[in-house]
C-alpha cells in the first residue's frame, strides 16, 4: 500500500511538472500575426487603403508567386515581400509613395490583388490557397531579411535561366547580398525558355531607324550579334545592324522574357530565343520552389539567393 501510495505522489509531481512545460510548448506553437497596419496606395482606383499588414502581404504573395508552390517556396516569398515592403516605409527609413506606405503598381513597387480578385483568380480552390498563404505568412510573422543590420534589398523574379544575375550586372550598382550565384532547380519553369519575334518596325521604334535600315539592308544571321556577355551569362553589348546596344536595354525596349539571349534574322524581324523570365537579381521563385522541392528550408532558400544575409524579428530594426 505504501509503495502504491509513493507511486501516485511521484506520478502526480510528475504532472505538474509536465503541465507547465506543455503550456509553454502551446504558447510558443500559436499563431502569430505581424503586427499593424500599412497604408497601400491602389493604383488602379487611385486611392490609399489602410489595411493589416497580414492581409497587404497575402495579397501581394497571391499576386507575386502561384499559390500552388511548396510551403517553404511560399515562406521564402513571404519574407522577401515583407522586407521590401519595410524598406519602402518611412518609419523604417524609406520614401512611402503619394502618402500611402506602398504602391501596388508592379512597375513601382510590388504587385497585390484583393479578397476579389483572389476569389477570381483561384476560383474553387480560393480557400484552400488564401488559408496555405495565410499560413506561410503567419509562419514566418515578423521576420526580414538583413545585411549588415540593415533591411536588404529584397529583389526577386520569376525565373533566372540556371544562374541569377548580379545587381551590378543590371543597374551597375553593386550589392553585397545580391551577387550572381548558380541554380539548378528552376528548369522547370514554364518560361525558362522562349522564342520571341520583334518585327524590323518594332525595332524602328524602340530601338532607332538606323538599326531598322541597316538590319534590313543586311544578308546574313550574323545581323544580330551578342559581341558580349556578363558574368551570369546574359548580354551585356549587343550588335544590331551595325549599331551596339547594352543588353538590358535590348531587353527592356523590345519586351524580351530576359537578357539571356542568342538571336537570329529572318525576312520578318528578328527572333530572339530567351532563357528564364524577368531581371534576373535576387531570389529565383522557379529556383526557391525547386529548392523546396528538394527539402531546402525557406531559410536556406533565402540564404541561397541573398548571400550572406540575416533572417531576423524586424523589431530589431530601428524605426526612424
Amino acid at each position: 500500500m505504501k509503495r502504491m501510495i509513493l507511486m501516485t505522489v511521484l506520478l502526480l509531481a510528475g504532472m505538474m511538472l509536465i503541465i507547465p512545460l506543455v503550456i509553454v510548448d502551446t504558447e510558443r506553437t500559436a499563431v502569430k500575426e505581424d503586427t499593424g497596419n500599412i497604408r497601400v496606395y491602389l493604383h488602379e482606383e487611385d486611392r490609399i487603403e489602410e489595411m493589416t499588414m497580414d492581409d497587404y502581404l497575402i495579397g501581394t504573395l497571391a499576386a507575386e508567386m502561384p499559390a500552388a508552390f511548396e510551403e517553404e517556396a511560399l515562406k521564402a516569398q513571404a519574407v522577401a515581400v515583407r522586407t521590401y515592403t519595410a524598406q519602402q516605409m518611412e518609419r523604417y527609413g524609406g520614401k512611402g509613395y503619394k502618402g500611402a506606405d506602398i504602391s501596388t503598381d508592379y512597375r513601382v513597387h510590388q504587385a497585390y490583388i484583393g479578397e476579389a480578385k483572389q476569389r477570381e483568380k483561384w476560383g474553387d480552390k480560393y480557400d484552400a490557397y488564401r488559408e496555405k498563404l495565410r499560413h506561410a505568412v503567419r509562419a514566418t510573422a515578423g521576420e526580414v531579411a538583413t545585411y549588415d543590420g540593415k533591411l536588404i534589398r529584397a529583389l526577386y523574379h520569376s525565373s533566372c535561366g540556371g544562374r541569377t544575375a548580379s545587381s551590378q550586372e543590371v543597374w551597375d550598382k553593386a550589392l553585397a547580398y545580391l551577387v550572381s550565384v548558380p541554380c539548378k532547380w528552376d528548369a522547370d519553369a514554364p518560361r525558362y525558355r522562349e522564342e520571341q519575334r520583334v518585327t524590323f518596325a518594332d525595332i524602328a521604334a524602340n530601338l532607332g531607324e538606323d538599326a531598322t535600315v541597316m538590319t534590313a539592308s543586311a544578308d546574313g544571321s550574323d545581323i544580330v550579334q551578342v559581341v558580349n556577355r556578363t558574368e551570369s551569362g546574359r548580354a551585356d553589348l549587343v550588335r544590331i545592324g551595325g549599331q551596339n546596344y547594352a543588353g538590358y536595354d535590348v531587353r527592356a525596349k523590345l519586351a524580351l522574357r530576359s537578357a539571356n539571349f542568342t538571336a537570329r534574322a529572318d525576312k520578318d524581324g528578328i527572333v530572339f530565343t530567351t532563357v528564364g523570365y524577368g531581371h534576373g537579381v535576387g531570389l529565383c521563385q522557379y529556383g526557391a520552389n525547386g529548392m523546396a522541392k528538394a527539402g531546402h528550408s525557406y531559410r536556406d532558400i533565402l540564404t541561397h539567393y541573398y548571400q550572406g544575409i540575416t533572417v531576423q524579428p524586424i523589431e530589431q530594426i530601428k524605426r526612424i
